[in-house]
């Protein structure tokens, strides 16, 4: 069975139209220092076409592919940044060329630097594929495999590997070898190895120990050694290494248990949320079950399968996973309370309004009576966009997710058509958006501004073994601001604007929150956000699992923290319990009165 890998909530760093020549600058000075850089070469080449300078672009492009980019079907059909290039009839035979020359040239390498082999023979495959010569995809892959190759992520990411899924000795052959080097066996050495990539991935790429101050990393990694070992089955081994990670405190940072064991998991179609520190129910799934049970909004939960409801809490949330450390667990952890097998109900004990007790088993399926499936809010990403007018003057526009490039193109779809002179102010609601792709939030902010705005800082640590027997402290690789983002050709909106944030405002959508705070350009109401973002670095596990440790350091341009404190609110309105009940969004009506009454910080 193929694995399925998803690059979750991660901030994505790209050059696109809205940031125009300023990320050409920094492409080109990037690339004059690492003139090989695949990635570089690409992204530079999608500026220069968005600029119509379409022969230069095709020679970026070429470089590109000679210096090893081979995400093609990207190249040649999805990357909108091309759309043009791609009008040319000539465009396709040109890539083409490219991708023959960089066979060639792997082939060459093979026979002069065999220790290229495993890295090589996996791009023949590649390149194989995209030129649909199955017979040279499989023996490629096959020596691949063979000379040492374990980037599983590379293989099942690459698109161009697409249709071979489906073919029984392509499928048979990698899910072979991923068996062969992650399957489980328990044995005390794959154990000890998983505990070793976790302890030494974060040790050199953790971007936030200074934030957990009274965390010993080496001592309680072994502290774990015995845990790890003595773990009866592969998903009790994962359980260990995710209560270790989550004593990092970062919601980029965890574990992920593999595929194969959650199978045959499913969910409860139950949301519930804290107030003042008691468990209440939050939003319920329409099934007949539930319906009979009486269960509502606003019900207080005392207890989960005999446990405290806060205690359970604790125990299969709070112990196990971090989204942030500022109600971020609490609200979007919330999707992993009731994950479990699905043939075990799950008791609930709970208050109803007039304070009766009652009991009862739900069975754990997010399928309802109509057969749709059951989302919990965080999980909610379509539509993209949400617009609506309120009070005749103000829009009021919800933006669910940053992960995809349909979220920019179906605003603009509704923003060009709209007539501003009628709108007095703007409302974007981000309370539910757990990120994506921080340029998609980017291109959208730049539709409300008339003049340049930064974009969050970042930086990396900077490993240097000599300094360290020099005694010297490690350093810091200085990234510089993620964008200066530029105003928008064509109208745009320079009214009052107000955001609504909370604890599931997450990664990208937190980097959609810095600059318009930042820059004073628009109010912040509701909760404060959950306070985590950055790109995660992501590494299999024994088992087939997944660990992924945050490398990078976001702050405000001015310095200022947020990763791990969260964004505050100009105007705090937090849910309340009798909110909660009767059905009321009290951020939405002070976010209203707020942007009627141009109120300013």
């Amino acid at each position: 069975m193929r694995p399925v890998f998803v690059l979750c909530l991660c901030t994505v760093i790209l050059g696109t139209a809205a940031f125009g020549e300023t990320n050409e600058e920094r492409f080109r000075a990037e690339l004059a220092t690492d003139s090989t850089n695949a990635s570089l070469l690409y992204n530079l080449a999608c500026v220069v076409a968005l600029d119509c300078r379409a022969e230069e672009a095709m020679e970026l492009l070429t470089r590109s592919i000679h210096h090893g980019f081979n995400h093609f079907e990207h190249l040649l059909v999805n990357d909108p940044d091309l759309t043009t290039l791609r009008q040319d009839p000539t465009f396709r035979d040109q890539v083409y060329a490219a991708i023959e020359k960089r066979r060639v040239l792997l082939l060459g390498e093979l026979r002069k630097k065999p220790y290229l082999a495993k890295r090589n023979h996996f791009e023949l495959a590649v390149v194989a594929a995209e030129l649909n010569d199955t017979a040279r995809v499989i023996e490629s892959l096959a020596s691949a495999f063979e000379a040492g190759f374990k980037d599983f992520h590379a293989l099942w990411n690459n698109s161009s590997f697409g249709p071979y899924w489906r073919h029984d000795p392509f499928r048979e052959l990698a899910d072979g070898a991923f068996d062969n080097t992650f399957g489980w066996t328990g044995s005390d050495e794959q154990k000890l190895f998983g505990l070793m990539t976790v302890w030494s991935e974060a040790k050199r790429n953790f971007a936030f120990f200074d934030q957990v101050p009274a965390l010993d990393w080496d001592a309680e990694c072994q502290s774990y050694i015995p845990k790890v070992l003595a773990a009866e089955s592969v998903v009790d081994y994962y359980h260990l290494l995710q209560e270790l990670t989550a004593r990092l405190q970062d919601g980029h940072t965890g574990v992920f248990l593999p595929g194969s064991t959650r199978r045959d998991f499913d969910n409860l179609p139950v949301e519930l949320t804290v107030i003042d520190d008691q468990v209440y129910v939050a939003r319920l799934g329409r099934t007949e079950e539930l319906a009979a049970s009486g269960l509502a909004p606003g019900m207080a939960i005392d207890s989960i399968d005999g446990i405290d409801a806060r205690a359970a809490i604790r125990k299969r949330v709070e112990r196990r996973f971090c989204y942030g450390r500022t109600g971020g667990t609490l609200a979007i952890g919330m999707g992993k309370l009731f994950e479990g097998p699905a043939d075990r109900p799950v008791r609930l004990t709970w208050r109803d309004f007039d304070n009766r007790s009652h009991t009862a088993a739900f069975t754990r399926t997010l399928t309802q009576s109509d057969s749709t499936r059951f989302n919990y809010r965080s999980w909610i990403t379509q539509p993209t966009v949400r617009f609506e007018r309120l009070d005749g003057d103000i829009m009021y526009c919800e933006l669910l997710t940053f992960n995809t490039r349909e979220v920019v193109d179906q605003f603009r779809a509704v923003f060009d058509t709209l007539d501003l002179a009628t709108v007095n102010g703007f409302i974007f609601d981000v309370r539910y958006n757990t990120g994506g792709n921080s340029s998609h939030g980017f291109a959208v902010i730049s539709h409300l501004i008339d003049e340049p705005i930064p974009a969050a800082k970042w930086m990396s640590r900077k490993y240097i073994p000599t300094h360290r027997a020099w005694g010297r402290e490690e350093s810091w690789f200085d990234g510089g601001q993620m964008a200066e983002i530029q105003p928008a050709e064509g109208e745009r909106f320079t009214g009052p604007v107000v955001v609504l944030i909370g604890p599931h405002t997450f990664s990208a959508a937190e980097d959609f929150v810095v600059p318009l705070d930042y820059s004073d350009r628009a109010i912040l109401v509701g909760d404060t956000t959950a306070g985590s973002t950055g790109q995660p670095l992501s590494m299999l596990l024994p088992g087939g699992g997944t660990f992924r440790v945050c490398t990078k350091r976001d702050v405000y341009p001015d310095g200022r923290d947020f990763v791990g404190v969260g964004i505050a609110p100009d105007v705090h309105v937090a849910l309340t319990h009798d909110d909660l009940v009767a059905g009321r969004d009290a951020a939405l009506e002070k976010a209203l009165t707020v942007a009627k009454n141009k109120i300013d910080k």
